[in-house]
């Protein structure tokens, strides 16, 4: 993970030398976070500057439950280099669909900054540092924190091509 990052940080610096002035023209795209849990978004440009990007992610564990994972990501970029940084705000709910009890749902919300590298107009790579809180209802065993809130903190490494 170390090398992963510091290889990241690397292209980041040296990109500078590359720069481009104009930013992507790109209106929306597909985006895939590098985890133990792969989540796919669809970023949508509102401007130049800002984006929205419905969620989702789903685990099936046999027929005991399906895992759902929805939301949505608001990031605001400060600008749409070749590296654009930017901040971001998430919302959205761990829904466990129980087939033999009912279902248990976890809210999320958190916030975050990090970088976007453009490779070209249509395909960029990522890193972005987040904190996040989650609310777990009564009943859910997910954070090992039942009924509280649960703070934590990530590093979420993604790939998006636009079009």
């Amino acid at each position: 993970m170390k090398s992963i990052l510091m290889g990241f940080l690397i292209l980041l610096c040296l990109s500078n030398i590359f720069a481009q002035d104009e930013y992507s023209n790109q209106t929306i795209g597909l985006t895939s976070t590098l985890s133990n849990q792969v989540d796919i978004s669809v970023p949508i440009f509102l401007g130049d500057y800002i984006s929205l990007a419905p969620t989702v992610g789903v685990s099936m564990f046999e027929e005991n439950y399906t895992d759902w994972e929805i939301g949505i990501v608001y990031k605001n970029y400060f600008n749409r280099k070749r590296i654009a940084p930017f901040i971001s705000i998430k919302l959205g709910a761990l829904i466990m669909d129980r087939k033999k009890a009912d279902g248990i749902v976890d809210g999320v919300f958190g916030g975050g900054f990090g970088g976007e590298y453009f490779f070209s107009n249509n395909f960029s790579a990522g890193i972005e540092a987040q904190l996040n809180f989650s609310i777990s209802n009564s009943g859910s065993g997910r954070f090992g924190n039942p009924g509280n809130i649960n703070v934590n903190t990530a590093t979420v490494i993604f790939a998006a091509v636009y079009f």
